[in-house]
């Protein structure tokens, strides 16, 4: 590449292209309102230099022209090697845009782009919006949100040189476009290291044909919403537990909970010395209303390691038969409650009990059945238990939800014990 004096470029719009204007005057007024050198160091025009000597523009019209009302002397350029037959057949067929061998340079610079704008995704794609075509500006956000010292990017790096093999470089354009798009969509609960477990499960050739982007997007979906599903859980693409990773999923949601207590704890304890020392009383209440709010989030988070770990038998279970931690585990390893009605639909309750719930906790609980919209219940009389809210009954089937984005429909579950909240 080298910078080249705009006024010795001329142009043939005859000869060299298959239009009758030379440039778009979108393109060149969105160039020259967004102008940024290091993109065009990226982006540099064609050229040709014919057997006078006389130096033909092949492709970057818009950004040859923004130069010139940019009032620029010089602009990055690269000259095309070839016949004049063959400079107007590159010429006619180029897109003017960027070499793939390229992507992966502007993928960094709209990196550093980003970090700017405080990882914003609107504004990073309007940003992208002014010097990319928009066909491609899916595929580079892909790239942009996955690992930048990864696998993947790194595969992908060593694939983009006209050497390389064309099949191998488009499955793993493919696959950098399946797990970058589930890094956008399921940014806040996906990781690096889920990021090489997809990609190990989409290099199985097998596994590839399985699924397309959009089943492949669902698979992920099905797996992260579940309640189970941390930051240090597998994704388990194959759906089969060891009693390893069974292991490792029940201690890393452990640890993960333990650390956050233990983190919230810390600042208590400062706050508590905080409180022996002399301060104003506004800076007093102050730090009494911190220490109050955080009081609330590590009861909370008690809250869940407790139920979490009265869950532990499951996850052993689990890694003794090999079922899907993701999917719900056969009736014969959970506590099964009793069906509440029996001969004559019996309400009262007072002979169905929850296996392994005293007889002394049974007191409020009815049949799910005998609920109607806004109800609010529990599966068992415990704190720890999640409350759901009746949406709808149909028939046999109730629609519930414990909060945003979490609705469930229970089938065949309608005669089923609940305790119905107050």
């Amino acid at each position: 590449m080298q910078e080249v004096e705009i006024s010795s470029i001329q142009i043939d719009t005859g000869r060299f292209q298959n239009r009758h204007t030379a440039y778009s005057n979108q393109s060149v007024q969105r160039i020259v309102e967004n102008y940024d050198e290091r993109l065009m160091a990226l982006n540099p025009i064609v050229l040709w230099k014919d057997s006078c000597g006389i130096i033909w523009l092949l492709a970057g019209h818009s950004r040859l022209q923004a130069h010139r009302l940019l009032e620029k002397q010089t602009i990055k350029s690269i000259f095309f090697e070839g016949t004049e037959a063959d400079a107007i057949e590159y010429a006619r067929n180029s897109n003017n845009q960027s070499s793939r061998e390229t992507i992966l340079e502007r993928v960094r610079l709209y990196r550093q782009q980003y970090g700017k704008f405080g990882y914003d995704f609107e504004r990073i794609q309007t940003y992208m919006l002014r010097y990319e075509d928009k066909r491609s500006v899916p595929f580079l956000l892909e790239l942009l949100h996955l690992n930048a010292d990864g696998s993947l990017l790194s595969t992908l790096g060593s694939l983009l040189d006209d050497t390389a093999d064309q099949t191998q470089r488009a499955t793993i354009e493919t696959i950098a476009s399946m797990v970058g798009r589930c890094r956008i969509n399921f940014a806040d609960k996906l990781t690096d290291a889920h990021e090489n477990e997809m990609l190990r499960w989409l290099l199985s050739e097998k596994n590839l044909k399985s699924v397309n982007k959009a089943t492949f997007i669902q698979k992920i979906s099905k797996i992260v919403e579940k309640d189970s599903f941390g930051k240090s859980s597998l994704l388990n693409l194959d759906g089969h537990v060891s009693k390893k990773m069974a292991t490792m999923q029940y201690e890393g949601k452990e640890k993960e909970l333990i650390s956050q207590i233990t983190a919230l704890d810390t600042r208590i304890a400062e706050l508590h010395k905080q409180f022996c020392k002399p301060c104003p009383a506004a800076e007093r209440g102050k730090l009494f209303t911190e220490r109050d709010t955080i009081l609330k989030e590590a009861d909370a988070l008690r809250s869940q390691l407790a139920l979490h770990r009265s869950r532990k038998e499951r996850y052993e279970e689990a890694a003794e038969v090999e079922y899907d931690m993701f999917n719900p585990p056969p009736m014969s390893m959970i506590k099964v409650v009793k069906r509440a009605f029996a001969a004559k639909h019996n309400n009262s309750g007072e002979n169905y009990r929850l296996k392994g719930v005293a007889d002394e906790d049974a007191e409020g609980m009815v049949p799910i059945v005998s609920l109607r919209p806004g109800d609010r219940y529990r599966r068992k009389n415990k704190p720890t238990y999640k409350v759901w809210t009746v949406l709808h009954v149909e028939g046999s089937t109730l629609t519930v939800t414990s909060g945003p984005g979490n609705v469930h429909t229970a089938k065949g579950e309608k005669d089923l014990l609940v305790y119905k909240m107050t």
